[in-house]
């Protein structure tokens, strides 16, 4: 006869029902039991241990999510935040812990970003997501989608009313989420008629396929029901997935790749200065297991070599590698770049999606590659070139010039209209004005601190003072860092203290959207203290002290100040000399054009 459950174990059962620990929560679940501990966060493999996993590897899967956790595990790092509660000494019972794991969670998420819309860069999201869009559906041509898509040179289209995305699903029973995301976006994006001039921030296509994948969570990992989404159907056939759309959709779909198609033959074409191709050259060498540094001169041991990861995370073509690798052996022969119909990055990123016998020998202008998984095998046709590569090289690590900082230069021109104050806009290019530069927006909408701007205004005095800092040191860490702690020092604080912070969100939040001055909203924010009896050293600062300056948070608006007054004027010389190579290059393009015409 069965046992009857007891009392607690009908309230335990009641409970699960209500908190249940999954993967989606293992990183914060780390992040919170870190301030039992002290300490900013614990690491991937202290928890492995303290839940009984011998493999960091595994554990780090099922935080990722590549690997359903078993229910024991998720149980087991139940119990160990109830211990650490205990050791503590602020257990109390099961609901009050899992109402202060909520907390936490609630205020690590929260964010100002996501409080008010903003008009983004629409040319710059335009761009990027037609080089996205083409790179994923010319990678999945071919046998990796059935033949539902084609590419022949920089012609991309689908050819009918279906796309099959193979495999779709991994072993696990994962979606292959980054290619269905990237289809979702895009079909969102030529549903609307005035797509080429939307000025909203939000893309209705984006997180499709995490609802997808939420659904097929419901339904069972390997249940084959049709999903229907606002612009499509998903339905899995074994570990393919078939995404199903009306004809209209279709066309739309491939006007837009014919423009996406245009906007990445220009990226795989345009001319690359001799020093950007050094430099390209030497990256990508250092990084390539036949490569080797032997007091500080970078050497290739082999005209066969290896690029490990030529195949991004995003699993997208590293075409910048290639288009550097192919432009450098055209600059030791001597031949003009522009005369090459076929560019090895077009080449290889049609060959993708071709069948395994035809990845192993893809014929380029100067060398075959290799394609077996993310890594690509080149192989130089002449092994002059493998002499010629190492004599180029060898010219870089001798060169006393100062390293080329025009790549900084565009990304600070490219988002001028992020900077606020400090900063003069009209002058041509745009030019500091003082020792301290503001930043709007340095929230994107996912919750993630914009660091481009900080990084690039930090590269640009690195490269002229020819300093070079480790990969932990430079301002994007060391801002995301502080940042982390500064999330993990709010939750731990006592409550009189979190609602003045969550107060003062709110107020520094409203004052950036009316567009106040820093020093008002600063002033602000002292009157507030005051009245909620908050002493400054209660609140959590977040001042990030980097190489050349500190950087600060201030609701959605970073205030960048520089530490000695002669940076600001170290890159305003850079950015006038980028200005100068910019005009120079525009020039010798629009040359070329006049001399292919008049041939």
């Amino acid at each position: 006869m069965a046992r009857k459950p007891t009392v607690n174990a009908e309230v335990r059962d009641n409970n699960d029902t209500q908190n249940v620990l999954t993967w989606h929560d293992f990183s914060l679940m780390r992040a919170y039991l870190a301030t039992f501990d002290g300490i900013p966060l614990l690491s991937q493999e202290t928890m492995a241990k303290r839940l009984g996993c011998t493999s960091t590897n595994t554990y780090s899967k099922w935080e990722r999510g590549d690997q359903e956790p078993p229910s024991i595990v998720s149980r087991s790092m139940e119990l160990l935040m109830y211990l650490s509660m205990y050791k503590a000494g602020e257990f109390v019972s099961e609901e009050a812990c899992w109402k202060s794991f909520l907390n936490f969670k609630s205020i690590t998420n929260r964010n100002s970003a996501m409080l008010h819309p903003r008009i983004g860069d629409v040319g710059s999201r335009l761009r990027t997501l037609m080089s996205c869009a083409y790179d994923c559906f010319a990678m999945n041509s071919g046998p990796a989608s059935k033949h539902t898509v084609s590419a022949e040179g920089y012609h991309c289209q689908i050819n009918g009313q279906r796309f099959i995305i193979s495999p779709g699903f991994t072993k696990n029973g994962k979606l292959a989420g980054n290619t269905l995301e990237l289809f979702s976006q895009v079909a969102a994006m030529v549903s609307r008629e005035d797509y080429p001039n939307i000025s909203s921030y939000e893309n209705e296509g984006s997180h499709i396929a995490a609802s997808v994948l939420e659904r097929y969570r419901e339904m069972g990992l390997h249940e084959t029901k049709t999903v229907k989404t606002k612009y499509f159907e998903v339905k899995r056939s074994k570990d393919d997935m078939i995404v199903s759309f009306k004809a209209q959709l279709r066309t739309k779909m491939n006007e837009f790749l014919v423009d996406a198609a245009e906007h990445t033959r220009e990226l795989d074409t345009t001319l690359m200065s001799v020093t950007e191709l050094r430099d390209g050259l030497v990256n990508i060498i250092a990084k390539s297991p036949q490569g080797s540094v032997v007091d500080g001169v970078t050497k290739l041991g082999s005209h066969i070599f290896e690029i490990t990861h030529a195949i991004g995370s995003n699993h997208r073509l590293k075409s910048r590698d290639f288009k550097i690798i192919e432009q450098t052996l055209c600059h030791l022969v001597g031949v003009d770049p522009s005369t090459i119909e076929r560019p090895a990055p077009m080449l290889l990123r049609n060959a993708f999606g071709l069948s395994d016998a035809d990845k192993r020998c893809i014929r380029t202008r100067y060398y075959s590659a290799a394609i077996e998984g993310r890594k690509m095998t080149i192989t130089l046709d002449k092994p002059e070139y493998l002499v010629a590569i190492n004599d180029f090289i060898s010219d870089s690590m001798v060169d006393t010039n100062e390293k080329s900082v025009f790549a900084e230069y565009r990304i600070l021109t490219g988002r001028a209209s992020k900077l606020i104050n400090g900063v003069d806009l009209e002058a041509d290019p745009l030019q500091l004005t003082g020792s301290v530069v503001e930043v709007s927006d340095i929230i994107s909408r996912r919750g993630v601190l914009r660091v481009n701007i900080p990084n690039a205004l930090e590269r640009v005095l690195l490269g002229i003072s020819r300093v070079n800092i480790t990969h932990s040191q430079i301002a994007g860490a060391v801002i995301k860092r502080l940042n982390s702690e500064h999330l993990v020092a709010r939750a731990s604080q006592t409550p009189k203290v979190q609602r003045f912070l969550a107060e003062k969100l709110e107020l520094e939040t409203s004052c950036t959207a009316q567009n106040m001055a820093t020093a008002e909203i600063r002033t602000l924010v002292a009157d507030l203290m005051k009245e909620r009896g908050i002493k400054p050293s209660d609140i959590p600062t977040f001042v990030a002290d980097c190489r050349f300056f500190t950087f600060e948070q201030i609701g959605s608006r970073g205030i960048i100040t520089f530490k000695d007054p002669g940076s600001v004027e170290t890159i305003n010389t850079a950015l006038v000399l980028c200005r100068d190579e910019e005009i120079k290059r525009g020039e010798g393009r629009a040359t070329q054009v006049n001399d292919d015409d008049d041939e």
